[in-house]
């Protein structure tokens, strides 16, 4: 035996790119849009954020809230789900 040949073996990324091979390419494609998916996940919740406040802002008379500003932000976050679910379905 040779103690003077010592190999360190890959591991975490590196190694699953290593294992991928060829098709390295759509695995790096697949996390970008991955990240792009789960980014386009939050949006729903921050429009929920400003709609409820836009509510609350004019809770003693709900008539005057601005619902062209609620319906724009129930619009983004339609548009956004249904974004972020055909990047994550993309690949």
């Amino acid at each position: 035996m040779n103690d003077a040949i010592v190999t360190k073996k890959k591991t975490g990324i590196s190694r699953l790119l290593e294992i991928a091979g060829e098709k390295r390419g759509l695995l790096v494609l697949s996390g970008i849009l991955s990240i792009i998916s789960t980014l386009l996940m939050f949006v729903p919740f921050i429009a929920t954020y400003f709609i409820v406040a836009e509510l609350l802002n004019n809770a003693a008379n709900p008539a005057l809230s601005n619902i062209f500003l609620i319906r724009q932000w129930g619009l983004r976050a339609l548009l956004s789900l249904l974004g972020a679910l055909l990047f994550l379905y993309g690949v």
